[in-house]
């Protein structure tokens, strides 16, 4: 059993509102058609489906997480997407890049699916140790990147 099966009962309550507060800024600078698949890597309980009107996925490891939504979501990690080349029109990784195993075939895998014009934002928290590692990553990854800095959080994204 992972750290996040164990809280899931309490993840709403310990971190819905932070996760909010980054939705509602993210946002400003998503303009979704209903068309859009969007894909959530570390979608934990699916706030984020409530969000966005277009085709919604989420994905995370933790079984327990996933129990408490509704929408579309799988169980499943970063490092290894089941889905085809190109094939979401936007990719949200939401303060979850540092708890993948991987996150340097994480972001090879975020490219791998995500459509050439497609949108891509990742949120990264300041105070995490391997804050300066995940960023400089982020960076050698992803191109065209704007940032947008956050009281706990940096925002990338690819618009």
């Amino acid at each position: 059993m992972t750290y996040y099966d164990e809280i899931a009962p309490s993840y709403n309550q310990l971190y819905g509102e932070e996760q909010r507060k980054k939705l509602e800024c993210i946002k400003q600078y998503i303009k979704e058609k209903r068309s859009d698949k969007i894909l959530d890597i570390g979608s934990g309980t699916g706030i984020a489906a409530n969000y966005f009107n277009c085709q919604y996925t989420g994905i995370d490891p933790s079984q327990e997480l996933l129990r408490q939504t509704k929408e579309n979501v799988i169980v499943g990690k970063a490092e290894e997407l089941p889905f085809e080349d190109n094939f979401f029109d936007i990719l949200l990784c939401i303060t979850a890049i540092h708890n993948f195993d991987d996150p340097e075939k994480a972001l090879q895998e975020m490219k791998r699916v995500l459509k050439k014009e497609g949108k891509l934002v990742i949120t990264l928290l300041k105070r995490i140790p391997s804050y300066e590692f995940l960023k400089n990553l982020i960076f050698k990854h992803v191109k065209g990147l704007q940032i947008r800095e956050e009281e706990k959080d940096i925002i990338f994204l690819k618009l």
